[in-house]
């Protein structure tokens, strides 16, 4: 799956990304925890009312004030290692995406510095860690959530974006299961990117 496509002229991100974000079939995009980086045409969503967020919301506080199948692109960068239960915060993004929406998802990886330096982080991430939600994946069987998602995308990044690192980036991510169990603390990550498609 091509990760990096044009978005619509009214959807320009304020920051250069790596990868941009495309809703599906033009419908309305959330930018959780967007702090002062916003998604432009973007609904924006955080704790803190000094960015200026549409809608200024506790992620711990559950239901989240959308209805069902709102949106059709959620993005949440750096929010979830922030939260107290992940099983719980993925069944709401569940339940305001649109069937076959994308949820798209940067935590850090669990050997990131970066992780273990923030006093606030509860939870660090593997390539696996969404894998008990997600179908064809030996975990969904321990059956955390009724919800599903289909995992189209898990991907490791390191620091800095140098050539010799996007290089080594290239080569890991094709073997990342191998690199997490043998090589991942001698070689660390910063961080994940997932994406995933709602399955109702």
């Amino acid at each position: 799956m091509p990760l990096t496509a044009s978005l619509p002229s009214n959807i320009v991100s304020r920051r250069s990304r790596p990868e941009q974000y495309t809703p599906n079939n033009k419908s309305l995009l959330l930018h959780i925890g967007a702090g002062k980086r916003k998604i432009v045409g973007a609904i924006t969503l955080d704790i803190n009312p000094r960015t200026h967020p549409d809608v200024v919301w506790d992620l711990n506080s559950f239901p989240y004030p959308f209805n069902d199948s709102t949106f059709g692109t959620v993005v949440c960068e750096h929010v979830l290692e922030h939260l107290d239960s992940i099983v719980q915060v993925m069944e709401e993004l569940h339940r305001i995406t649109q069937p076959q929406g994308r949820i798209w998802i940067r935590v850090p990886y669990f050997t990131s510095l970066n992780f273990n330096t923030d006093p606030t982080h509860t939870h660090a991430f593997s390539s696996r860690s969404f894998d008990y939600l997600c179908l064809g994946t030996g975990l969904v069987n321990y059956d955390y959530s009724t919800v599903r998602f289909r995992k189209l995308v898990a991907r490791m990044t390191m620091r800095p974006l140098t050539p010799a690192n996007r290089t080594l980036m290239r080569l890991i991510n094709l073997f990342l299961s191998f690199y997490e169990e043998h090589l991942a603390y001698i070689i660390p990550g910063q961080e994940l990117l997932f994406v995933l498609e709602v399955v109702k």
